[in-house]
């Protein structure tokens, strides 16, 4: 069959199985980049497909800078239309089994401080920077960051409905509802910034584009990922601190940990759908817990006080 073809068919199914849009635009976008490769090495049929193209296409898509985490994730969806392709009789079964995965790199996550965490909420308060509308929202925007770990993504999809007390309905990846709570400080905080904006409808977004300069049309309308990153970069380094919505999650995570959160809480909180993501997401924290600890276990320094 045709690989174009397989590809369309390949899309149906998985809107067939309710694939959330996002979803399927990224097989669309990874898999049309595999096509490409294929069509410029004059391969256009699944039959074609095989261990050695497979791997080649990794390697090319390693050698273009693309990580090993990064690389992983491609090969997920690649393997998920491979297999496809497979069970419906247009390729050999199993093919990715002899297709690795990469090796991965675990570096350590980068946290804040509680210091940095209080040097960043004070310059978000500060009425001096900021019109008080805009310094209470930025404020309310921060605490829920770090009282839930919420993707920025997920931060932006959010309706002044989906509060409900100390309760947040979150929309995640693939469409994933879950409910997280929040603390009192933080619903107080959001309330406030709430009433500054005379208590908008329930299907409004809840945090909203100032519309500063030439984007003054936007004002009002539903902030985007980019959009968040630059409001919180931005903070950052007004306070001196380099800063940005993941490594408040960061933050969160490793916080909540030093404070007894078990691994399954973390995993609920975090939206993860598999314990080992929240297991691998997890790795490195603690290091500067287990530094404080050494003092206690040095065997240089029991050796020293005998």
């Amino acid at each position: 069959m045709e690989l174009q073809t397989a590809l369309e068919a390949f899309i149906r199914s998985r809107l067939a199985i309710a694939c959330a849009d996002k979803t399927i635009e990224t097989y669309r976008l990874d898999l049309g980049m595999l096509l490409r490769f294929l069509a410029a090495r004059e391969l256009s049929e699944t039959e074609d497909i095989d261990v050695p193209v497979l791997l080649d296409y990794l390697a090319w898509t390693h050698e273009r800078g693309v990580s090993a985490t990064t690389l992983n994730s491609y090969r997920m969806r690649l393997g998920v239309f491979v297999n496809w392709c497979g069970l419906m009789g247009y390729c050999r079964l199993d093919l990715m089994k002899a297709v690795p995965k990469a090796r991965e790199r675990h570096y350590i996550r980068k946290t804040h401080t509680q210091e940095e965490v209080q040097a960043l909420l004070k310059e978000a308060a500060d009425p001096a920077l900021w019109h008080p509308w805009d310094a209470q929202e930025m404020t309310a925007m921060l605490l829920l960051l770090l009282d839930t770990g919420l993707r920025a993504g997920e931060v932006c999809s959010l309706d002044v409905g989906d509060l409900d007390g100390e309760l947040i309905k979150v929309r995640g990846k693939g469409e994933k509802e879950r409910w997280v709570r929040i603390s009192e400080m933080t619903r107080k905080a959001l309330e406030h910034y709430l009433e500054m904006r005379r208590q908008p409808t329930a299907d409004a977004p809840l945090f909203i584009n100032r519309g500063f300069g030439q984007n003054y049309h936007a004002r009002g309308t539903r902030i985007g990922v980019h959009a968040l990153y630059q409001r919180i970069k931005r903070l950052g380094k007004r306070a001196g601190i380099s800063t940005s919505p993941h490594r408040w999650r960061h933050t969160f995570a490793a916080f909540a940990l030093r404070n007894g959160a078990n691994v399954k809480a973390l995993q609920h909180f975090l939206g993860h759908s598999s314990l080992m993501t929240t297991d691998n997401y997890l790795r490195g924290f603690g290091y500067e817990d287990a530094a404080r600890e050494h003092k206690t276990f040095t065997p240089v320094g029991a050796l020293l006080r005998h």
